[in-house]
């Protein structure tokens, strides 16, 4: 199903405040509510695959975020790594790539030792090349809006 104008509006608008009532949305964009709740069925059913809530993790104890390039040297250990990273309790994302490595991963640990331990973890896997990336600061998160 393709996106109308007042589902991208709502889209848009639930991006930046999934909280906000539907009279308020109403009002911002000159949209009859009753639009506005027919919209809101579209869009859950077509195009929301989750609702989800953003967390400061470091306010949890897990202040180290690192990224992971990750290339193996066959298809056996690509399964087995990516079983791995799925099942693991400090991956956020794993993504598959094409090109030069198999997968992205971002990860969350609360101190040095606990990252030591995941990639101490990897080492069994046929890895063929791994590069590993600290973020220092989150400048934008799920900023995206079509």
């Amino acid at each position: 199903a393709m996106a109308n104008i007042v589902d991208m509006a709502l889209l848009r608008h639930l991006r930046e405040n999934s909280r906000e009532h539907l009279t308020k949305i109403s009002r911002a964009y000159g949209i009859p509510v009753t639009t506005l709740v027919a919209a809101l069925v579209r869009v859950k059913a077509n195009f929301v695959t989750n609702f989800t809530t953003l967390v400061d993790l470091s306010k949890l104890g897990f202040g180290i975020k690192a990224g992971f390039v990750i290339a193996v040297k066959d298809k056996k250990a690509k399964r087995e790594l990516e079983k791995h990273l799925l099942s693991s309790l400090n991956t956020n994302n794993v993504s598959r790539l094409s090109g030069e490595y198999e997968f992205l991963v971002d990860a969350f640990f609360r101190d040095v030792k606990e990252l030591y331990l995941f990639e101490e973890g990897l080492r069994g896997f046929q890895i063929a090349k791994f590069e590993q990336i600290h973020f220092v600061e989150e400048l934008a998160c799920e900023k995206f809006v079509p």
